[in-house]
């Protein structure tokens, strides 16, 4: 990064891999030396005491996403404080995520209020004549895989014995408070572009929707049309079909086998595969041949043409089958294999907002978002002669091409921004780079503009 940034004039070995060297006036401590830090407890569930009509603010290992945490979700009584090995939290303390599902174990977040936590969380409460809380905030958000990294690969969560080893730079308080203004200020700026990209990503979405609704619902040519009486499509012309998809297509499910994967083989399709309008096979899994056999048996070879669909987790997402190399179904999907359809189009009809309509309607109730073999040979489709079908798939190819560019275009600033804010933010607070001199010249209002930041974020975006 330019806008006068640059490194310290000497620097030291820290002693320690996470960090390698720092400037030479920093110290490295571990956290125990200027941390109290303990764990929570959680209050019996079975005495309705302790929960119910509770006024202390109670967290859990699921409050760490929110980065800042001002409120709580969840509260206890009184009784259910005095009766558990709970402590109060003072505002100002960091809590990680000992263990959690997925992304959670060692994320961070500064509490702001007063408040107690589960067991799951560990508190670290800084000497504020040693330790601005900011600056500690961002150092362990940029230590997040080195702190998981503690437990390996392993399922085990982290300890407070973890916490306490864990080591810190520390630069004098008053070199601390620029680095947390500048890294605050320019998060604000990041931040703000990051919203503005998702959003447009949204938008584009939108019209892609938009796009799909028009074109498998009017068609593209004026034609007379009919209300269906069905709130999904409104009004269809006079001439295409309004049936369930069984009239249409085949459902195949998948065996519902778990196969040991192999380093070569046949490609598993399952739901990560399934996440575009064409099936991926770049990262699936492979199984040997003799697993691969038994997965295709009765009928269950998927063929170009047929459309995997995705019956539970990301439900109602589906996939174009457009190769011709041999793979199989995994687990949690099942095949839709049109009879004289064009598959492509049926597939653009999955993706449509009236088949997520559809979808969600029967998803409303249920314990577990899945639907079964017969709910999906339940669900409308609007089918037009196949020349038109064909006609319509072309041309949604043709328009998607260019709202997909712009969406993949997008989508790669948001992964350039998010990687430059993970490696700015480190590099600051191990002392890579020295922000003394242009956190002292930054406005107060992170608002404001600041040309050569500004202009640094954009190259981020675009690098």
């Amino acid at each position: 990064m330019n806008a006068g940034l640059g490194p310290y004039p000497a620097y030291k070995d820290s002693g320690v891999e996470w960090l390698g060297e720092i400037p030479r006036d920093w110290k490295t401590l571990a956290a125990r030396r200027f941390c109290k830090i303990f764990a929570g407890a959680t209050p019996n569930r079975d005495e309705p005491s302790y929960w119910d009509g509770g006024t202390v603010p109670w967290l859990s290992s699921g409050d760490v996403n929110h980065h800042r945490i001002s409120s709580a979700n969840q509260f206890i009584t009184a009784a259910g404080f005095k009766a558990s090995s709970t402590k109060w939290i003072r505002p100002g303390s960091l809590v990680i995520a000992l263990a959690g599902q997925g992304k959670t174990k060692g994320m961070v977040a500064l509490v702001t209020i007063a408040a107690t936590c589960n067991q799951s969380l560990g508190v670290l409460e800084p000497s504020r004549s040693i330790c601005d809380p900011e600056f500690l905030l961002f150092y362990f958000e940029s230590r997040y895989r080195d702190i998981r990294g503690l437990v390996g690969d392993s399922r085990d969560g982290l300890n407070l014995e973890h916490l306490k080893q864990l080591p810190v730079p520390i630069p004098s308080m008053p070199e601390q408070v620029l680095i947390r203004f500048f890294l605050t200020h320019i998060d604000f700026k990041i931040q703000r572009l990051l919203a503005l990209k998702e959003h447009m990503v949204g938008l584009l979405e939108e019209e892609k929707q938009a796009t799909i609704h028009r074109a498998v619902s009017c068609g593209l040519e004026s034609a007379p049309l009919s209300p269906t009486g069905i709130t999904s499509f409104g009004e269809l012309p006079r001439h295409w079909k309004l049936g369930q998809l069984r009239r249409f297509c085949s459902v195949v499910d998948c065996k519902h086998l778990t196969v040991p994967a192999t380093d070569q083989g046949c490609p598993v399709v399952s739901v990560r595969e399934v996440q575009g309008f064409d099936v991926d096979l770049s990262s699936a899994r492979t199984v040997g041949s003799e697993a691969y056999r038994s997965l295709i048996e009765g009928n269950r070879k998927p063929a170009r043409g047929d459309i995997v669909f995705c019956r539970n987790v990301s439900v109602g997402a589906s996939a174009y089958v457009g190769t011709d190399t041999p793979f199989a179904l995994g687990q949690d999907v099942c095949l839709i294999r049109p009879r004289h359809e064009n598959g492509r189009f049926i597939n653009y009809v999955m993706h449509g907002s009236g088949m997520r309509q559809q979808l969600s309607e029967r998803l409303i109730g249920s314990t577990f978002n899945r639907v079964n073999i017969s709910e999906i040979k339940s669900l409308l489709l609007p089918i037009p002669p196949r020349a038109e079908q064909d006609k319509i798939v072309d041309r949604l190819d043709s328009d998607l091409q260019s709202l997909n560019g712009k969406v993949t275009v997008t989508t790669r600033q948001l992964h350039l921004l998010r990687e430059y804010r993970t490696r700015l933010i480190s590099d600051v607070v191990t002392g890579k780079l020295d922000v003394r001199e242009v956190a002292r010249n930054l406005s107060e209002d992170p608002d404001a503009g600041d040309p050569a930041l500004d202009e640094q974020l954009e190259q981020a975006a675009s690098a």
